[in-house]
């Protein structure tokens, strides 16, 4: 199951990479038609021209009926060329995204390696709060916070059933943190196991308090809350006050 996981998130982060390989090849492939069709219509122009520049015309009605032609292609070659040059455009513009994409791939594949030993640690202190810690890059202002499992209901529709009298099987969230969050950074390199794990725990109330959730054991969140601001004073743990 844990391997299952795995693939489908790295096929899920693969997607866009995926539709902006079939979307090139879509585009490569209207350019290849657009051209040939110029190629058509340029070499049909040249042919009627140089039947009118070598004097192969008999009548009136033959002349004025090449001359049509000559400046119906004339247009015709316009347009297409127009049609070309949007081709183009996009396919380069799909390409400069598909290049985006798989550099931003590789340093998101760079970072969470980076934090491979930060992310085994909090799913250890978490236990079985959360089903699994994971990197994300949805947050900007907050260090972390809580969704449903790939494969379950949103958090949001999970509280709504539950407010609305629907039985609901418990689950266990997933916790994302945000890897460029000044905590998430200063967590990364504690080497107390003790003030780590009170840390984790504080982020996992947090997000759940901050998605609207209500703490099962508040006292407890305060303390561990009070014990780390504290420490991170300077000031004696042993001395905090427990409510």
């Amino acid at each position: 199951m844990e391997y299952f996981d795995k693939a489908y998130q790295q096929d899920a982060s693969n997607i866009d990479i995926i539709r902006g390989v079939v979307f090139g090849a879509i585009q490569a492939r209207e350019l290849s038609k657009a051209e040939g069709d110029v190629e058509q219509v340029r070499t049909r122009a040249a042919r009627d021209q140089q039947r009118l520049d070598a004097g192969q015309v008999n009548s009136p009605k033959e002349l004025e009926g090449l001359q049509h032609e000559i400046n119906t292609l004339a247009k015709r070659q316009s347009d297409l060329e127009d049609i070309v040059l949007d081709v183009m455009e996009r396919l380069e513009s799909s390409q400069s995204l598909q290049s985006e994409l798989t550099a931003q791939k590789v340093a998101d594949e760079i970072k969470e390696d980076e934090f491979k030993d930060l992310l085994t640690r909090m799913q250890v202190a978490l236990g079985e709060r959360a089903s699994r810690v994971r990197l994300t890059h949805r947050l900007t202002d907050s260090p972390a916070c809580l969704v449903g499992d790939d494969h379950g209901l949103s958090r949001h529709l999970e509280r709504m059933m539950r407010a609305s009298g629907q039985p609901m099987p418990a689950t266990k969230p997933v916790l994302e943190i945000n890897p460029d969050h000044p905590i998430v950074q200063r967590l990364k390199q504690e080497q107390d196991e003790n003030l780590f794990s009170d840390w984790s725990q504080i982020l996992f109330d947090q997000a759940l308090l901050a998605e609207g959730g209500e703490l099962d054991d508040p006292a407890t969140f305060v303390k561990r809350l009070n014990k780390l601001t504290l420490t991170l004073a300077g000031g004696n743990a042993s001395k905090i006050w427990t409510p």
